[in-house]
């Protein structure tokens, strides 16, 4: 059984709730991209394989992404400049998407060690 396969029939129970749940973010963010005029799009079953990749886990923090909700996020930001195509994408729990903001991913972890060595 390949490495997606395998991730996705452990998931045989939360996944029809978050092939529900990633199908109507998936949509959003194609609509979003269309609007700005950005040719990409990205299907459903890439975000899964993206996230069962990331094994569920938020980039940043780790959190498990099947019990806090996943938001999908522009590693290079769409307003400065990223594409919307699925290289592009990374899953992130939405307290750490909403402080990555319309940070770059080297900027986003330049704050998080800042935030680490202040505290």
């Amino acid at each position: 059984m390949a490495a997606a396969d395998h991730s996705r029939a452990s998931l045989v129970g939360p996944f029809q709730f978050w092939r529900y749940r990633l199908g109507t973010l998936v949509r959003q963010h194609n609509r979003i991209a269309a609007q700005r005029g950005d040719s990409g799009e990205v299907s459903l079953d890439q975000v899964i394989d993206m996230l069962s990749r990331q094994r569920w886990l938020c980039v940043y923090c780790r959190a498990n992404l099947q019990l806090v909700g996943a938001s999908l996020d522009h590693i290079e930001p769409a307003s400065r400049g990223g594409t919307h195509c699925i290289e592009n994408l990374q899953g992130l729990c939405q307290p750490c998407n909403s402080k990555k903001n319309r940070k770059t991913d080297a900027e986003f972890r330049l704050y998080l060690a800042q935030m680490h060595q202040s505290s």
